[in-house]
């Protein structure tokens, strides 16, 4: 399998068709972000060098993507790797191709001289076998995660 790094300069309508198949299945079709949405995350990232997406292929087939941030915290012991959002296309799934992706995910996570490394997984039901695949990947539960939105 290969693994390329994705850039929003020469890659946004593949980004954005990455997110809107994850937005879809997590969330429904009426989550997806609209095309101002999308235009103005784009924008945010420009030039921050702090955000990284890649996709997984298999020859010519796209077997996942998924996108990572650095953030720094004391408590962490300086800067950290988050995943933010991991995708595996469905006729890959239960094959190893989650595995192989934290397998790069990590590789990354330590050439970046990173500690640790955080995930969330959605909170529903339906996706606590998600939830099972990270504690099975040696993540481990350190609490639960609130947001505010503004």
């Amino acid at each position: 399998m290969q693994l390329i790094q994705l850039k929003p300069e020469q890659s946004k309508d593949e980004i954005t068709d990455y997110i809107t198949k994850l937005f879809t299945e997590l969330s429904g079709p009426d989550r997806v972000p609209d095309e101002a949405a999308f235009a103005h995350m784009f924008e945010q990232w420009s030039g921050d060098l702090r955000h990284w997406v890649y996709k997984l292929m298999e020859g010519d087939e796209v077997v996942g993507f998924f996108t990572l941030a650095e953030s720094f915290s004391f408590f962490a012991d300086g800067r950290y790797g988050i995943i933010n959002e991991v995708w595996v296309e469905p006729k890959f799934r239960s094959q190893g191709a989650g595995r192989t992706i934290l397998g790069h995910i990590k590789e990354f996570a330590r050439m970046k001289g990173w500690k640790r490394l955080d995930v969330t997984a959605p909170a529903e039901e339906k996706w606590l076998r998600t939830y099972a695949f990270y504690q099975q990947n040696g993540f481990k539960l350190t609490g639960k995660k609130l947001k505010f939105l503004l």
